[in-house]
């Protein structure tokens, strides 16, 4: 079977909507199965799926030792973000890694796998096993608003697990109590390291969230302290059987330290990843994808940055607002932008604009703002009619995103004259202007 099927079946395969955006954290978790450098096509379907995806943290499982650097390379080559990589030591090919975008996302401290030191086993049957065939890896992270939000960064520490794997189970041979004691393991150290702290932690728990194992977890759930924070429902699996339903090995959970975790189910929105596979895919198009990309979907959890209180500004009396001369609505519009100029953004993006009248029109004062209401004030520029301008966004103020979003041009009194929207696949042509 051609690979390129495989292409065509995943393009424009993450809505619009769950591509990443600079308005919130994005986290994703997902096993991408024996994954490593030696098949160029098979990297090159996965980069294009981290492209699309767009996410400040990947939490990755079965990673070999520097399989991803030549995606994180090519793209930040591509435009689509500055990644680093993290490899877990444990695990032999099968490891836990980070991949993150350090635009938005910076290390705190350097990784490290928890529990190494104690070397944790525990009794199953007459053998002792190793509670953690992958130790768990662990950072602490800032994740940095937007430039000029007045959003506090947001310290946490995050950690990758990949539990033990219910392959013996399926052989006659029980792997529950390696999960359980797991869970009691990184329960203490949620009680004991962590205190007062945030704490994500993203990966393959190889059980559903309701399995017995994670009793000593969902204690602390129905304490208050902690929310499992990936709200599909149990039903709709992450991970791919051939010929039967998936099961939900893959999620999240959130110490209610974070603020406002105990409004994410309102704030949650389910990836339906089993029904985007399921149209207009065959069967046999469909084990070529669970076994070419992976038998695991990604899975997505949103941080949203909370709303700060309003500050309080005095509205100016009518004799200390400027006023230009008369504009004839509609008589100045957006007509292009470069959104990913060759080598550095930052103070070379421009917004072309267009002045269809007849009669010259200054817009100094007025101004170009993003989809995060970053502004650029326009000095000293008159378009003559029929006549267009560039405009050259300084550094610190707008900034075109690389993965979408919409261009303003306001007044001197920040009503809106004109806006466009542009998409990540515009931007994606490095040194190109999108025409609108």
């Amino acid at each position: 079977m051609a690979v390129d099927r495989i292409s065509k079946a995943l393009q424009d395969f993450v809505p619009d909507v769950y591509q990443g955006s600079d308005e919130y954290l994005d986290i994703i978790t997902w096993n991408i199965r024996f994954f490593n450098d030696r098949d160029p096509e098979r990297i090159r379907i996965i980069r294009q799926i981290f492209e699309e995806l767009n996410a400040d943290i990947f939490v990755l499982q079965e990673v070999a030792e520097g399989a991803l650097d030549v995606i994180a390379e090519d793209l930040t080559q591509r435009g689509a973000g500055f990644y680093e990589t993290v490899y877990g030591l444990t695990g032999g090919d099968i490891r836990i890694a980070f991949m993150y975008d350090t635009e938005w996302v910076r290390a705190t401290m350097e990784p490290e796998e928890l529990f190494v030191e104690d070397e944790p086993t525990v009794q199953v049957g007459r053998v002792k096993k190793l509670v953690f065939p992958r130790y768990p890896l662990h950072s602490t992270f800032t994740a940095l608003s937007a430039p000029g939000s007045s959003q506090p960064p947001f310290d946490f520490h995050l950690v990758g697990v990949h539990l033990k794997s219910q392959r013996d189970s399926r052989r006659g041979h029980r792997s529950e109590e390696q999960r359980m004691a797991a869970a009691q393991y990184l329960t203490e150290w949620l009680q004991n390291g962590t205190v007062d702290e945030d704490v994500i932690i993203a990966g393959d728990w190889n059980a559903s969230p309701f399995q017995p194992e994670w009793e000593a977890l969902r204690n602390l759930e129905t304490d208050g302290q902690l929310r499992f924070a990936n709200w599909n429902h149990d039903s709709e699996g992450s991970h791919l059987f051939q010929g039967k339903p998936g099961s939900r090995l893959d999620f999240i959970v959130v110490t209610s330290q974070v603020e406002g975790v105990e409004q994410l189910q309102d704030r949650s929105t389910v990836v339906s990843w089993n029904l985007l596979l399921e149209q207009g895919v065959s069967d046999s198009l469909r084990e070529q994808l669970r076994s070419k990309v992976s038998d695991h979907l990604p899975v997505l959890t949103r941080f949203y940055w909370t709303e700060a209180e309003p500050e309080v500004v005095s509205k100016p009396s009518s004799a200390e607002i400027w006023l230009p001369s008369a504009v004839v609505p509609g008589s100045v519009k957006i007509v292009a932008a470069k959104v990913n100029p060759m080598g550095n953004d930052v103070g070379s993006e421009t917004v072309t604009l267009l002045n269809l009248s007849p009669d010259a029109v200054d817009l100094s004062g007025w101004g170009i703002r993003d989809s995060l209401d970053r502004q650029h004030t326009i000095e000293n520029l008159t378009i003559p009619g029929g006549e267009t301008a560039q405009v050259v966004l300084a550094a610190r103020t707008a900034q075109l995103a690389n993965r979408g979003g919409s261009i303003a041009l306001v007044d001197c009194l920040g009503q809106e004259i004109h806006s466009v929207t542009y998409s990540r696949q515009q931007a994606s042509k490095q040194g190109w202007s999108i025409g609108f």
